[in-house]
Formats: structure tokens, sequence, C-alpha cells
């Protein structure tokens, strides 16, 4: 063989391994780019639940909207890791204002068939166009009793006061055997309704109001209500309010008010006890059976998780929202993202289990579960035990 010869094989040669690493550097550049295509590639609309949130985020019931939020962040976050359809959250603040939930609803409802909500005049403000535009509206916190007759497609999973308000009125009456009580509420939808319909069981019960005294939704001085009740020296003091609860129990006790403090479960936020201090002591309180002892599921796993994610305990209005996403998200992956199949679904819910215990829906939408009887020891919420 030539020198000649030679030399034309090796090129032969080192052309096919040129021509080799060129064939092979196309495909992994095509690879690449293909993985790289479907790493960009969005997750399909179809493969998203978008469920709308009106929640009061600023305003004067914002400590109420933050465990909400925090509530159903952590269920998205739950559910998201579980499923391959994946849950999303369209938030908007209604800055527990009416107008501004109306507005808030017009921004949300081509977006979502699903929604959640929470203050009384908020609710009653966008349930007709809820129900008239058939979105199903979930309120996690609000407790006037018109809401059961808001529309077909309005449900709560927060007892209402026709519920809850009975159940206290009568083991104010009958366990704490008080025979006469004030009443001070905010001069709100919440404060009108729960204080009406406490005030309608316990005179059931055979109870007399002494007096009933109302403040403005931004008052910060509630020396003459409490003045006027002082007088009367009522046995017990039931109040409905909100953030401002802890400067009002805190301005009873500079005036030496001597009687047994009474709430819904609005009463049960960590802040309300840091502003009133020893003022808040021995407060007696309902709350829907949201046990933090509970070592059920998805109750322990709820408080564990909870508290690891945002350092503090969760409240009746984070598990209700917790909750809410769940119904939805199991609703629509049952029955669709259908409004009329989801409300069918929520109205068959029975024994459905909730970090607060068993659920089910009556016929006007309105949640059934546990009512537990609380108070305030040493700072922390407890459940009341007599004598103790």
């Amino acid at each position: 063989m030539t020198k000649n010869s030679l030399s034309a094989e090796a090129s032969a040669k080192a052309g096919k391994i040129i021509l080799g690493i060129i064939i092979a550097a196309v495909i992994i550049g095509g690879i690449c780019w293909a993985a790289r295509r479907e790493a960009a590639i969005p997750v399909a609309e179809e493969d998203v639940i978008k469920i709308g949130a009106i929640l009061p985020m600023t305003g004067n019931a914002a400590i109420y909207g933050e465990s909400m939020r925090q509530g159903a962040e952590l269920a998205t976050e739950q559910i998201n890791k579980l499923n391959s359809k994946k849950v999303e959250i369209i938030f908007e603040d209604s800055k527990g204002d009416p107008k501004e939930a109306l507005s808030a609803f017009n921004k949300l409802k081509d977006n979502t068939n699903v929604v959640i909500t929470a203050i009384s005049g908020v609710v009653l403000a966008i349930a007709p166009l809820t129900d008239e535009q058939k979105i199903v509206l979930m309120n996690v916190g609000a407790k006037n009793p018109k809401i059961s007759e808001a529309g077909d497609y309005i449900f709560s999973n927060i007892p209402n006061s026709d519920f809850d308000e009975k159940v206290f009125a009568d083991f104010v009456k009958n366990d704490l055997k008080l025979n006469k009580v004030a009443i001070i509420y905010g001069n709100n939808d919440y404060g009108v309704g729960t204080s009406d319909v406490f005030e309608k069981f316990f005179v059931s019960a055979g109870g007399t109001i002494a007096t009933k005294e109302a403040y403005g939704n931004d008052a910060t001085d509630f020396r003459t209500q409490l003045t006027k009740i002082k007088l009367v020296k009522p046995e017990g003091i039931f109040i409905v309010g909100y953030k401002e609860q802890g400067l009002l129990l805190k301005q009873a006790y500079e005036l030496g008010i001597n009687a047994k403090w009474l709430a819904p479960e609005g009463f049960a936020q960590p802040e309300i006890v840091e502003i009133a201090g020893v003022a808040a002591e021995g407060v007696i309180y309902h709350a829907p059976g949201l046990n933090p002892n509970s070592v059920e599921e998805p109750a322990r796993s709820f408080f564990a998780e909870y508290s690891a994610r945002f350092g503090k305990q969760p409240d009746i209005y984070a598990a209700n929202s917790f909750d809410a996403i769940r119904l939805f998200n199991q609703a629509i992956l049952e029955v669709g993202d259908n409004s009329e199949k989801i409300k069918e679904w929520l109205y068959n819910v029975k024994s459905w289990l909730s970090v607060s215990g068993k659920i089910s829906f009556d016929s006007n939408g309105d949640v059934i579960k546990p009512i537990l009887i609380m108070t305030v020891k040493n700072g922390e919420f407890v459940p009341y035990e007599e004598n103790k």
C-alpha cells in the first residue's frame, strides 16, 4: 500500500469521525432544545383549579383576613404537592368593606366558578351577584343569619348566629347560671346580627338583657358605653366586635367593671388578648369544634403544619379557609369545574372530615359542625372546664 493511499484512508476515517461528532452534536442539541421547550411550556389551563378569595387583608378586620389567607395558602400547598391538577388562588382585598368587595368580585367573576369570602356586610353585598351569575360562594367568616337566605349558590362553613348563639345562650343561662347580661357590640352587620340573635335566645332561656350598647366601627374610646353598663350591674357582658375588643376590655378593667365577659368565636385572636392583657383572663367564648389538642386527622397535621409554617397556632378562620379550599378542590376533581355540579356536590356533603370535626351542609347551605366552649387561661385559648 502506497503512502498516498494510506493518507487517503486516514483522511476518510477522519471525515467519518468528524461527521459522527457533528451528528452527535445535533442530536444532543436537539434533545437539550426539546427539554428546554418542555420546561418552558406552562401548565395547561384545564390543569389548574382557579379559586377566588375576597378577604379583608387590610382594614379593621385584617387580623382575620391574614388567618384566612394563611389557611388557604397552606391547603393549596398541600394539594399541589399531591395532585397533577394544581390549585391557584386569586386573592382580592375587600378591606372588610361591601363596596370594595363588589369591585373585587367584578375582577374575579370571569376567572373562576368558586369564591371564598368573609365579613357579614361583604357576604350580603356580593351574594346576590354570585347567585345571579351562578358562582359558588363559600363564607368562611361571617355570622349574620340573613346569609342563610342569601341564595342557592351561597354556602357557609362557619355556623351562623342562629345555630351557635342558641347553644351559647343556653350555656350562659343554664350552666353559668347568669340571669342578667349586658351586650356591647360594633354597629355593623356582624355586630348587630350576632347580638340580636344572642339576645333572642338568652331571653327565651329565661334571662334578662340589662342594657344593650353599640359603638362605631372606628371607635377607640368605649368609656361612655361601658359606664352605662357598669351602672346596671350585670352578671355577664356579651361583646361582639373585631380587633377593638382588646382595647374595650382594657378600658372596662380600668373602670373596675366586675362581670363575666362572654363572646362569639371572633374573640379568639392572640392580638386581642395581647392588647387586653390581664383584662382578657377568664373571657368565655364559643367556637366551632377546633381543638388544638386533637389527635385526629386532618386536625392533628393541620395544627402541626400551620404552626411550623406561620409560627403561631391557627384560629377558626384559618381552619375554615383551609377546609373551604379542600372542599372546592375535591368537588372539582369529582364533578368538574361546573358551578351547578359543584353546588349540588356541596349540598350532598355529609359527615365530611374537616379540621374542626365532621361537617355537613343543610338545605340552606349552612354548615352543621360541633361547638366548643372555650376560655382564656394564662393568656392561652383552652377548653372551658367548670370550677377549674
